[in-house]
């Protein structure tokens, strides 16, 4: 008879933890920035052209253009424009850290708690505050696709047989992600090459034999990549949107580009909407109680449910986390250099929204930290339950932020309401 497979209680906590963090945007009625002329355009539009022609032409971002126009064009033929809206976005954050614990959980077959902290940071410690902004959900939904893409390779090289269907798939999953959803997807195949290597490495393949290997199976990724990166050097936008990207050959010497950078990856957005405590509502600070209540548990458990990699001596533990900063670093870099050598606009609110490829490798490097603090202050015998409950405090911080934000979304909808009804 088959074993059943047990669940995953930390795949639940991860769950729960992105329902109470980002559920409350079923809540909210209104749209916000961009979305204010975006969604008029296709209301307006009598067909996909005209809208595409009211600036996605100019933009040379037609694909995301047609995603977007199907998605706003729910306004006119369906009443619960708003509800498929806020689904597709519980969805996407919902299944985005589900997948990345899933893809690190396979990777580093030995650091399953490892993988825990790097979700939940990605959840409590986000860098993109737009949850509500339709325009760039397409952001939102190119990083859970590259994350399943990265998940699928990793799963097709697991056993001593490649298995080609699920390449075949994760580089399918991978093309539709940066030619259709965001194009700043493809900074994310150099890291791609060195977990294939990381695969093929742990099976015992080694040097010229695995360099060849690696290559060869990177080598799809890359020259899908290539024409969508040529198009996008040669092809600038034109008309009205002349100049939005203006590309820094010389970015790397721009220290104040390099400063807005450094302090959006050091909670400049905590501080900001600490300013706006005031707003939160009674709902916010229920949640982030229970969040750091449930995640003062789910820790207090966690050394007996995974006594194995809480025996590891210290220099192991150490030589794991540099290999997994690594791997964060190179998730993380690319994405920000991108950013400074096209000239996006780095800062808080709106534009949080161009942080949002970062936020893997963020949260990689996050939770290796916090996983690193985490397991030696349990090794040296210390007192457990202070570690536990500071752990589960920021827990319940990043919860509260997340929902305070949501608080600011709502609190403007309802303020421009009284505007128009005075």
């Amino acid at each position: 008879m088959l074993k059943k497979q047990k669940i995953d209680p930390l795949l639940i906590f991860i769950v729960c933890l992105a329902v109470i963090s980002y559920g409350r945007i079923y809540f909210l009625y209104d749209i916000v920035w961009d979305d204010n002329c975006w969604l008029m355009a296709a209301y307006t539009s009598g067909n996909l052209e005209q809208f595409l022609n009211t600036g996605f032409y100019e933009l040379r971002r037609v694909p995301m253009g047609t995603f977007l126009y199907y998605l706003l064009s729910l306004h006119k033929t369906t009443n619960h424009a708003y509800l498929i809206w806020h689904a597709i976005n519980i969805i996407v954050q919902v299944l985005t850290p589900f997948v990345l614990y899933l893809f690190l959980k396979n990777l580093f077959k030995e650091r399953q708690v490892l993988s825990f902290f790097i979700a939940v940071s990605f959840i409590t410690f986000p860098l993109d505050y737009t949850l509500p902004y339709l325009a760039v959900m397409s952001y939102r939904i190119a990083i859970m696709l590259t994350l399943i893409s990265f998940y699928l390779t990793v799963k097709a090289f697991a056993k001593d047989n490649p298995k080609h269907l699920l390449f075949l798939i994760a580089i399918l999953i991978a093309g539709i992600s940066y030619y259709i959803f965001m194009e700043a997807s493809v900074v994310f195949e150099p890291a791609r090459l060195f977990i294939i290597g990381y695969v093929f490495y742990k099976k015992g393949v080694k040097d010229k034999a695995l360099m060849k290997k690696t290559l060869a199976y990177w080598l799809p990724f890359f020259i899908l990549c290539i024409p969508l990166i040529i198009y996008k050097l040669t092809s600038k936008p034109y008309g009205i949107y002349s100049g939005i990207y203006k590309t820094d050959l010389f970015f790397l010497l721009n220290w104040r580009e390099h400063k807005k950078a450094i302090s959006m990856l050091l909670f400049r957005q905590w501080g900001i909407l600490l300013q706006y405590i005031s707003d939160a509502t009674f709902w916010s600070t229920l949640l982030s109680v229970f969040a750091a209540a449930i995640g003062f548990l789910a820790l207090v458990k966690l050394p007996s449910i995974f006594r194995n990699e809480f025996e590891k001596e210290p220099k192991n533990n150490w030589d794991s986390i540099l290999i997994i900063l690594f791997y964060g670093i190179i998730f993380l870099i690319p994405p920000i250099f991108l950013l400074e050598f096209a000239g996006r606009e780095i800062g808080p609110g709106m534009n949080s929204s161009h942080f949002a490829p970062v936020q893997i490798g963020y949260a990689i490097i996050l939770g290796s930290l916090l996983y690193f603090i985490y397991i030696v202050y349990c090794n040296l015998q210390l007192k457990v339950r202070w570690i536990n409950f500071l752990v589960a405090i920021l827990i319940g911080f990043g919860v509260f932020f997340n929902n305070l934000n949501l608080d600011l979304y709502s609190n403007a909808s309802k303020k421009q309401m009284q505007f128009w009804t005075i």
